[in-house]
């Protein structure tokens, strides 16, 4: 006796079931009403909000250290105790211009560590403050 025969307990219907229901019946078993949070588009988002206001803290230290240095020179140039006053032009006086340089960038490490942006000379700045205090120990 055949397996298709419609005597048969196991009898089998083959039934023809066109794509596009077949495919309406795979994609209703998928859907939900809960929406997914987007995870990784809000973790891009917090990256790219914390590099630019990092970026802009960055900026805002270097103008700082640019003012500074300003206050500096003016201040040298008004006082009379030194007779020839620093000069901060790099054509006049290059040495000096690039120890001003020097202090300048120092200074932005400073304000960096100040608000926890990390800064290739702080540990330069580190070093310093033990050798000046070596030399305060003399």
């Amino acid at each position: 006796m055949s397996n298709w025969s419609s005597n048969s307990k196991k009898s089998k219907k083959i039934v023809y079931i066109h794509p596009k229901v077949w495919y309406n019946i795979a994609m209703s078993e998928k859907k939900s009403n809960i929406i997914p949070f987007p995870t990784m588009r809000r973790l891009d988002d917090l990256n790219r909000e914390i590099f630019y206001a990092q970026s802009n803290q960055y900026d805002d230290c270097v103008e700082l250290a640019r003012y500074c240095l300003n206050l500096m020179q003016t201040g040298v140039h008004e006082q009379d105790l030194v007779v020839t006053p620093f000069n901060f032009d790099p054509e006049s006086d290059a040495q000096q211009y690039t120890d001003m340089f020097v202090i300048l960038n120092l200074l932005v490490a400073s304000f960096l560590r100040n608000v926890n942006i990390k800064h290739v000379l702080q540990d330069d700045l580190d070093d310093l403050l033990t050798k000046i205090r070596i030399l305060e120990d003399d």
